[in-house]
């Protein structure tokens, strides 16, 4: 296990770090490889390659436009610098048309690897500079600002909104957003559980039986070892679970579909989003990508091809809604998987640590959250995305009520039918969670139905 997760930590650090070095050395920074190039001492300039030596700064360079050099020219005045399409082709020029400079290409992968893309810039008009009080005459504001610096804010603020506020599109370079976000959660889940839940755990999880044998003594602590690692597991879980769940309750709070359904289907297409919100968004997408790589890490479970299963038809459904703009109607169904994730994970942390009693209340609870989240406002958004949708989505041109059932579009069609398969998945987990509540009230106490191959109880060592 210890092996395992520091593969988890290695490899992905290694490959984010060579991201951040790659960002470093292509931008526009002191840190780039065209300024390091010619602020290197001459001995070590002389190692390097004669291209090397001479790298123009990439300053002008820095677009999201392909190619922007084969379009632009640096022209110079005496008081400014500015950037005019000419059709000159500038220092980085490539015969590849659509491909700037390796570097400056480099540098826009690294960006929409750290940070969110296709951000949307509107251009807006201030008669004062932002500031309502100053007149208009333009030498009286400027004067007041130079005199009054510390004032100078309130134009920046009313000009520049704060990223979350920011609106973005949706485009192809968001996956390479999400692959990073991969290898993040990847490395991070490996360290908190290694050097955070597993010292947790080792102090929750009761020692063992002593056992008289050497043999048996042994098989003991490999037992609370892999408690230990489940409780690990779980705690993390359940961590990511309070996260998720608070984090997506914030975002739908600052949208119109929070207090109304309606604004679900009317307001559609979704095309563009806040910067929390597609931030957000890719998160989930990138965490439940990595789910599927820790299933296949963990010790197997019995339910290990409906868990694979449901995390496929996740992924389908962030990636589904997320391409044809039904994204808040997937922040709506994320709402509702994560409080009984919650409560699951605490009520196995709490039989591992061997609180049954209060392991049966969290079981409880779960089972309650579980038929109430899961099945019954779970089945009440299936039935808007069904009735509702058809009935108040916009009009699309040349689109009969015939079309796709009625679904105006084959995407809307096609996440109805993964969330159908969804609620499938569902009500097989219900049958067994069903079981376990016969195990609690018959006195024999909660147990995962859905744990390990091997067994989760402890192993009776005989002599």
């Amino acid at each position: 296990a210890d092996q395992s997760l520091d593969r988890q930590i290695q490899i992905p650090l290694y490959a984010l770090l060579a991201v951040l070095v790659a960002h470093a050395l292509s931008g526009t920074s002191s840190f780039s490889l065209p300024h390091l190039s010619t602020h290197l001492p001459h001995s070590i300039q002389t190692l390097l390659p004669t291209w090397a030596r001479h790298l123009p700064i990439l300053a002008p360079f820095a677009t999201e436009l392909p190619n922007a050099s084969r379009n632009s020219k640096f022209s110079a005045s005496p008081h400014d610098s500015y950037w005019t399409t000419t059709g000159y082709a500038g220092p980085f020029r490539s015969d590849a048309v659509g491909f700037g400079h390796p570097l400056t290409a480099l540098h826009n992968l690294t960006r929409a690897c750290l940070g969110l893309s296709y951000e949307v810039r509107e251009e807006k008009t201030y008669n004062n500079f932002g500031s309502s009080f100053l007149p208009d005459d333009l030498h009286y504001r400027q004067t007041y600002f130079d005199r009054y610096p510390w004032n100078s804010w309130l134009s920046q603020a009313d000009q520049e909104p704060s990223f979350w506020n920011r609106k973005y599109e949706k485009g192809f370079k968001d996956v390479f957003f999400v692959l990073t976000g991969i290898f993040v959660f990847t490395v991070l889940r490996a360290l908190v559980v290694r050097y955070v839940l597993m010292p947790i755990a080792f102090y929750c999880v009761p020692e063992a039986k002593e056992q008289r044998s050497r043999a048996a003594q042994l098989a003991g602590e490999r037992q609370k070892r892999r408690t230990c690692t489940r409780f690990a597991e779980q705690a993390w879980v359940s961590l990511w679970g309070i996260f998720s769940l608070t984090l997506s309750l914030y975002v739908a709070s600052q949208e119109p579909y929070w207090t109304s359904e309606l604004a679900l289907w009317t307001e559609w297409p979704f095309k563009q989003m806040s910067g929390l919100s597609k931030f957000y968004y890719l998160l989930q997408t990138s965490f439940w990508v990595q789910q599927v790589i820790v299933i296949n890490v963990e010790d197997r479970r019995n339910d290990h091809w409906q868990m694979l299963s449901h995390h496929i038809v996740t992924i389908l459904l962030l990636l589904g809604s997320y391409v044809s703009h039904f994204t808040p109607m997937g922040n709506v169904i994320l709402i509702l998987m994560d409080p009984c994730d919650i409560l699951l994970s605490t009520a196995k942390c709490l039989r591992y640590a061997g609180q049954q009693t209060l392991c049966d209340v969290f079981f409880g609870l779960f089972m309650l959250g579980w038929i109430f989240t899961r099945h019954v406002l779970y089945n009440r958004a299936l039935y808007s995305c069904i009735a509702t949708a058809r009935a108040k989505l916009p009009e699309i041109p040349g689109a009969t009520m015939k079309d796709y059932w009625g679904f105006r579009t084959y995407n809307a069609l096609s996440l109805v039918i993964l969330l159908c398969i969804l609620q499938v998945i569902l009500c097989i987990w219900l049958v067994m969670i069903i079981r376990v509540a016969y195990r609690v009230v018959t006195g024999q106490g909660a147990a995962d139905t859905r744990s390990d191959e091997e067994s989760d109880e402890e192993i009776d060592v005989q002599e």
